[in-house]
């Protein structure tokens, strides 16, 4: 899963990086950037759409019970508290975090100070998040 997760980003910043590099020489390039627009908004829909059947699913009860559900899906929440709905929410917001700091990168680039303000901040919420929830065993 970690796997998906990694793709989704490396797909995410290679639409942002086609989007950022707008040019309009051609008609090739007005398809490029749709076709760019339209796969970000997918990747981005594709993964909240994952991440909620995966809840749906009755996700934590077929962890405990179905062994073959457990042997492939198991490593992804080893460690982690199954009680609580938040925590499983550590994965989803861990790849929001790093979304938020890509776009950041990309269309804040003349403003490092605030960058740098966003990665704190964004941090800082993900310290806040781990104190309070506690995910893991």
């Amino acid at each position: 899963m970690r796997l998906i997760y990694e793709e989704f980003i490396n797909i995410f910043l290679s639409c942002l990086i086609n989007i950022m590099v707008f040019t309009t020489s051609g008609p090739g390039d007005y398809i490029s950037d749709i076709l760019s627009v339209l796969l970000l908004g997918s990747v981005s829909l594709g993964f909240f759409i994952l991440t909620m059947l995966s809840y749906r699913q009755n996700f934590v009860n077929r962890l405990t019970t179905d062994r073959a559900f457990r042997d492939k899906f198991g490593p992804l929440f080893s460690e982690v508290r199954l009680n609580h709905p938040l925590c499983l929410l550590f994965h989803p917001l861990f790849f929001v975090r790093r979304v938020i700091f890509c776009i950041s990168m990309f269309f804040l680039a003349s403003t490092p100070g605030f960058q740098v303000i966003i990665f704190v901040l964004l941090s800082l919420l993900q310290i806040f998040y781990l104190a309070i929830v506690r995910p893991f065993e």
